[in-house]
């Protein structure tokens, strides 16, 4: 969460992903994020309040920030469902959504649309930089 700028319109850290260290996302999107943040948040809490420990920390920030893992600007921005047993210390986590999850949404949503053309999640990623080729020309 600590990573979202909206007035920038970027995801500052990308942790772990293939794109590098910073994301950037459309102006349009900001009323949804909100509101989907919102509802993350309020899941967030009820999950502390029964007991399933927030996301864990990378590397040594688990060190250093002990609580840190309880801190809603450290939790994922798309959580998964469903909790998690950690084995190592046997907390309840819920972890972020997996990349699956959103392959699978994204196929139904091209068949529901009725596009006759193959489209993938990869397909958005040229998409969004022909876009930004299109804006700085």
């Amino acid at each position: 969460m600590k990573d979202i700028d909206f007035e920038r319109e970027e995801s500052g850290t990308v942790r772990q992903g293939r794109q590098g260290p910073e994301s950037s996302f459309a102006g349009m999107t900001v009323p949804a994020l909100t509101v989907h943040l919102e509802r993350t948040r309020r899941r967030f809490e009820r999950d502390l309040r029964s007991g399933v420990s927030g996301a864990p920390l990378p590397n040594a920030l688990a060190r250093k920030l002990p609580s840190g893992n309880r801190d809603w600007a450290w939790q994922y921005v798309f959580p998964a469902a469903r909790v998690y047993v950690e084995r190592e210390t046997s907390k309840r986590r819920r972890h972020h959504l997996h990349e699956t999850a959103i392959q699978r949404a994204f196929a139904a949503a091209v068949r529901s649309s009725g596009m006759s053309k193959r489209a993938t999640c990869h397909s958005l990623r040229h998409s969004f930089a022909t876009h930004l080729l299109e804006k700085w020309r």
